[in-house]
């Protein structure tokens, strides 16, 4: 399953279909707070099930759940501008053995402190950081997918 983290999904919805057209289950999550929910729970969503996670940086959280209120607050989240970078490191933490290796960026930031925040982290954890305005079309976006995929699982798809 490739996981979408984007409160944007009728942007990622291309992309989505794209994959799905391609034979791969897609679902997208649009909250930081239920991607923790679904994500960091290994009787839910078991390791070999986990493909790849795409997290948007700038996510949504829900104000009206109390997980919210502790994991992603104003001040941990840099007034919700890290949301999507904060929930990566809590996922690493929690499954050590999924994140960051099946962990991806994919934003639309433009501010350069905050491009270099995101680079800095990528760089850390040796995860791939894509521009939404490098991928103006499906078919290119899940060509490189399916190589990260591919990668990934130790396949060159040859």
């Amino acid at each position: 399953m490739i996981y979408f983290i984007d409160e944007e999904d009728w942007l990622v919805k291309p992309y989505c279909e794209e994959l799905k057209w391609r034979g791969c289950a897609v679902k997208n999550i649009t909250t930081a707070t239920d991607a923790y929910r679904e994500l960091s729970d290994e009787e839910g969503v078991k390791n070999e099930n986990i493909d790849l996670v795409i997290f948007d940086v700038m996510l949504a959280v829900d104000p009206d759940d109390n997980l919210s209120g502790t994991l992603f607050t104003r001040q941990k989240t840099d007034d919700f501008l890290r949301t999507g970078l904060v929930l990566l490191d809590l996922l690493i933490e929690k499954r050590p053995k999924v994140f960051p290796s099946r962990a991806l960026i994919f934003s639309g930031v433009s501010d350069a402190r905050l491009v270099e925040v995101i680079q800095d982290k990528c760089t850390m954890h040796d995860i791939k950081f894509m521009r939404k305005e490098d991928y103006t079309i499906g078919v290119d976006f899940a060509d490189h997918i399916e190589s990260i995929i591919k990668r990934n699982s130790g396949t060159t798809g040859q």
